[in-house]
């Protein structure tokens, strides 16, 4: 069991592994590099050093090619022929690796086909086993350099199935000789024990057995404790399964059935492999990687240093006895009686079974004495004996002759299966070099330089959240993050990395309102939602009047907040590591956005992250809709799962319908017969078909006339002649009307203000008819009806055409289309007598606007937060088409300055690429604007190059307030003073357009106008700046330069 586990993990990739896989693969390399140096080195020995030498410096070069330097220098020297990627992300290492360790592989196949069947070094391809090392070097440098000429595709495959196979054989044909090394061991015990009766050895044979016997308990013990806690089922199974195994294979050993085929078989041997397989299974839970809760040699530097040390030696005395038996098998598996060998006598203990035990010692005298026998026995002619072993009196390293050679009568190991063997040999280096055991490497031994292994890539909750937005249509994620989100953090690294065409945009937003407002805006545009990410309670908080903004602009937007962990003593990954993380726990975070958002829930399992992420989206792209809110704890979003996917047809937005044919009929022949039919509407333009189904019905029913009293879209186009314009509720044809259609308002009118006639017939068609979010709200409306504003339009405009027709030709109702279209003439050529200058030369809102729209492009999208002003820049402006004006849904100033940059982001989505979409200007008090934090707005402006123009009404301050005082108290105290009394005034006026200049870094344009002759030279400067792709603010000093800031 222990030996399963550890395949990928028994050895960690160090320059000291590296050397024991290169002498273990000859046998007894360090032996003959000391008869080398004797000149005593016999022929097979020194070919076993060579071959060892190129295995070594193979490895040497795979350890170096795990460097992306080394790749790209690599990349460089062919030219750039080869790129090394892999699913469209960058391996470096691996490809590199199996790369250079495949060639040496191809290599010793090779050899090994070649010398099958070679018998001794008279056959003259033993010459390519032991001689021709040049040309040998020549080819494996060939295949290197031809590895990387094949499809990386191609080494993917290699290197997680047919290397790793090739791995896991050479490791359990290691494991099947330690049996025989238990064997051999205790035999040769037993034999000390026999022949001498030494109470010494069989001290050894039993203190050594007692001893392992101990070591594997009290190793188990160990990873009992320190490895197999709560929540580590993994270790408890392996190290149980381990535990069980052992005691199986004890009691095994001495059963009656095992002693009486083998009466030597006993408890040493049990001990020996018992002792390895725990220690392997030890091995495995240590270096069990990026998992403090089951691991605690993550956070022990010394302690995991010490394992790479002791692990390092113990795969070095495991290799070199596996290649060093398994050459020894490979012979005697390998011979056959004939072809002109002797066969020497088997020892008494072989037990016949006809395998060399040891290495032959002085093989040259024991084949002389051989001879001697045969020619004595008559099996060989006297001449034989004249035959000198030394027919070649010089070496010859290119034939493979020399004057030392040992092979002549026959082979000292099976040359094909030493081939195979180091061909697995290479796939096993290739495995554990690219195996993410998150060590050093070079920690042990020599070190070149020092490599961070990559840690494994997890699939946790937080990937799969991401996964979740991207496949639900989410492709913008504005975020403030904080210490609630390490796994976040990793998962956005991994995302973009391994998927970036199909993972999120990421948005820095250093502000909290201005990444909501962002959100917001950009779902205005597109009614697609889009994802805010922040930090605890506090983000949370920092959210402000934005999230107000969402909720009563019914902008689908997800925020997510992680939680303050949840554990205090490192029970999990995510267990609280910060003093702040006892800070920030407080008893409900869900309350303090809760009453704004449509849904709001927590992440508590990864296991089913993305249904709680596409319930929270049909919430909140299903009308009303709004913001939602999930909050996830640390650890709970570090969860690692198993990927997995949910069909994205199950999880769709509930969709209203239209009225059923009697509300029709009922509604249409009301406005028929009213004489001062009145349609009122405030957000019905979300829907960007809306305002066309709206002229059909205009035009269907003569003499209606639409008002917009919200202006939060732009609803019906200025230049039909049923426009009224904008106003927050009042209106003079709103007592006047006898029949009024209120479509998709939160606000039709202000009774105490503008009340329609008591005898006025009122219905309402709305997507939140109740208004649900507001505990106070009441129309005396006949009917209302909760529907799809463009289903139930389109229903009425159709109705009345094909019920009408005929009707509406007649006089009364082609008297009010004249009457109509008179009053709208009348009412345009009014609005432009507004536009003028001031006698003193200087402007005012009217004239401010009606230049922007004589210079900037036709279908400029205006984002617009003018609180009092807004009424007067509508008449001006004047839209006409859907989607180009979209105001503040709600009452929480600062919006605008997200609100544009979410949505020039969603225009030059709409149509492909970064500055393909519509122009988009700003227009925002200079109170607004303060309130938008522009210090966060300009450096997200200039950082994701979203040009954006803004225009800062400058009037000194609040004028909203004196307005809502007047309206109260019309002759009270404060009537009669000015605003800075007030407190409302912002004399002398902040540098409001080098407050963007210095947040963007100097590079946002900046300019202030307080004339006409300025402004129409400044207007033109800053359209072609943002047209260039720069951001641009303008300080429009309303009125003159009193009490506003005039530079140095």
């Amino acid at each position: 069991m222990g030996a399963v586990l550890a395949l990928p993990l028994l050895a960690v990739p160090s320059i000291g592994t590296i050397l024991t896989f290169g002498a273990s693969c000859c046998g007894a390399a360090t032996c003959s590099a000391v008869c080398s140096a004797c000149g005593k080195c016999n022929n097979s020995i020194a070919t076993r050093i060579a071959y060892a030498f190129l295995l070594l410096l193979n490895s040497l070069l795979s350890w170096i090619l795990l460097t992306p330097w080394a790749v790209k220098k690599l990349q460089a020297v062919l030219l750039d022929y080869v790129t090394i990627n892999c699913a469209g992300h960058d391996c470096f290492g691996f490809a590199a690796v199996h790369r250079v360790n495949f060639a040496l592989g191809l290599f010793h196949c090779i050899l090994a086909g070649l010398l099958i069947g070679v018998k001794s070094s008279k056959d003259t391809r033993a010459a390519l086993q032991n001689g021709y090392w040049g040309p040998k070097i020549v080819v494996w440098l060939g295949l290197i350099v031809g590895s990387f000429l094949i499809p990386n595709r191609f080494f993917e495959v290699w290197g997680n199935y047919v290397a790793f196979g090739g791995a896991v054989f050479f490791l359990l044909l290691g494991l099947v000789l330690l049996v025989d090394l238990a064997h051999t061991f205790a035999e040769f015990c037993i034999d000390k024990i026999e022949e001498t009766d030494s109470g010494l050895w069989r001290g050894i044979l039993i203190g050594s057995t007692l001893s392992m016997f101990l070591g594997s308990i009290a190793m188990t013990i160990v990873m009992y404790i320190f490895f197999a806690g709560s929540g580590c089922a993994m270790n408890q199974s392996a190290i149980t399964i381990n535990l069980v195994l052992l005691l199986t294979i004890a009691v095994l050993s001495i059963h009656p059935t095992i002693q009486a085929s083998n009466p030597r078989a006993g408890l040493a041997q049990a001990a020996t492999v018992s002792i390895y397989c725990t220690y392997l299974t030890l091995s495995a839970v240590a270096m069990e990687p990026d998992d403090k809760n089951c691991n605690p040699l993550i956070r022990a530097t010394g302690t995991r240093k010490a394992s790479i040390f002791i692990g390092a030696v113990v795969t070095f005395i495991t290799c070199a006895y596996t290649t060093t038996r398994a050459a020894t098998y490979g012979l005697a598996l390998g011979s056959g009686k004939g072809s002109g060998a002797i066969a020497l006598e088997e020892d008494d203990h072989a037990g016949g079974h006809g395998l060399v035990d040891t290495q032959p010692e002085s093989r040259r005298e024991m084949r002389a004495e051989a001879l001697r026998r045969a020619v004595e026995s008559g099996a060989l002619p006297a001449s034989a004996l004249d035959e000198s072993d030394d027919d070649d009196d010089d070496d010859d390293p290119k034939t493979g002759k020399y004057k030392n050679d040992d092979e002549k009568a026959r082979v000292q190991y099976n040359y094909t299966i030493y081939h195979i063997i180091f061909m697995l040999a290479t796939a096993w280096i290739a495995t554990l070099l690219t195996q993410n055991i998150g060590g050093h490497i070079g920690q042990v031994g020599s070190r070149l330089c020092e490599h961070q292994t990559k840690p494994p890539i997890m699939y946790t909750a937080s990937f799969a959240f991401f996964e979740a937005l991207w496949d639900a249509g989410v492709t913008h994620v504005f975020v403030n993050l904080g210490s609630d989100h390490p796994s976040i953090l990793e998962a956005i690294v991994k995302g973009q990395r391994e998927t970036p065409h199909k993972f999120p945009k990421i948005l820095t937003c250093p502000n909290e309102m201005v990444a909501m407002s962002l959100a917001d805006g950009f779902a205005r545009l597109t009614n697609r939602p889009q994802a805010v990410i922040v930090h605890v309670d506090v983000g949370t908080q920092g959210l402000g009047a934005a999230v107000h903004n969402a909720s009563c602009g019914r902008a689908p937007v997800l925020i997510f907040a992680g939680l303050s962990p949840v554990t205090c003593e490192g029970e999990l990954r995510g267990s609280r590591t910060e003093y702040i993380h006892w800070i920030q726990d407080v008893p409900d975070q869900r309350q303090i956005v809760g009453q704004y958002c449509r849904y709001s829930g927590e992440i508590k399992r990864g296991v089913n992250v993305k249904q709680l992420v596409n319930r929270a989206l049909s919430f909140a792209t299903s009308e009303p809709r709004g913001p939602v809110y999930l909050l996830g704890s640390r650890e709970a979003m570090e969860e690692e799962i198993e990927p997995y996917s949910i069909n994205q047809a199950h999880w769709t937005s509930v969709t209203l319908g239209g009225l059923t044919p009697p509300q029709v009929s009922l509604i249409a022949d009301a406005l028929i017969e009213a004489e001062r039919p009145l349609l009122i509407t405030g957000y019905s333009g979300r829907n960007h078909s809306v305002p066309a189904a709206l002229v059909d019905l205009a035009t269907a029913v003569p003499g209606l006339r639409v008002l917009d009293t919200g202006g939060s879209d732009m609803c019906f186009p200025s230049n039909h002649p049923a426009w009224l314009g904008l106003r927050y509720g009042v209106h003079e044809a709103i007592p006047k009307a006898d029949v009024i259609l209120v479509l998709d308002c939160d606000v039709p009118w202000i009774p105490t203000q503008c009340a329609p006639s008591p005898t006025a017939k009122i219905y309402h068609l709305d997507v939140d008819a109740l208004k649900q979010q507001m505990p106070v709200f009441y129309i005396p409306a006949l009917a209302r009806f909760r529907v799809d504003a463009f289903t139930a339009i389109s229903q009425l405009a159709t109705y009345t055409t094909s019920t009408y027709s005929t009707r509406v030709q007649s006089a009364p109702y082609t008297e009010r289309a004249t009457a109509l279209q008179e009053s709208h003439k009348s009412t345009i050529t009014h609005l432009q007598s507004l536009a003028i200058p001031e006698p003193d030369n200087t402007f005012q809102t009217s004239y401010l606007a009606s230049r922007l729209r004589a210079l900037l492009p036709e279908d400029t999208i205006f984002a617009i937060e003018a609180v009092t002003n807004a009424p007067s820049i509508h008449d001006q402006l004047r839209p006409h088409l859907p989607g180009t004006w979209i105001n503040c849904g709600g009452g929480g100033l600062g919006w605008s300055g997200g609100g544009a940059l979410g949505i020039k982001l969603a225009a030059d989505e709409v149509v492909g690429g970064k500055g393909k979409g519509k122009f988009v200007c700003q227009i925002v008090g200079d109170g607004t604007f303060l309130f938008s934090v522009p210090g966060s707005v300009y450096w997200i402006a200039e950082r994701y190059k979203i040009p954006i123009l803004t225009i800062v009404l400058n009037n000194q301050g609040w004028n909203a307030p004196r307005k809502s005082l007047l309206l109260v108290h019309p002759e009270g105290l404060g009537s009669k003073v000015d605003n800075e009394e007030l407190n409302i005034s912002f004399a002398p006026t902040p540098d409001y357009a080098g407050i963007a200049r210095a947040a963007s870094g100097g590079k946002c344009w900046a300019g202030r106008a307080a004339d006409v002759e300025g402004l129409e030279m400044k207007l033109k400067e800053a359209i072609e700046v943002v047209k260039g792709g720069r951001t641009a603010v303008l300080d429009a000093q309303l009125g003159g330069t009193v009490g506003k800031y005039q530079g140095e």
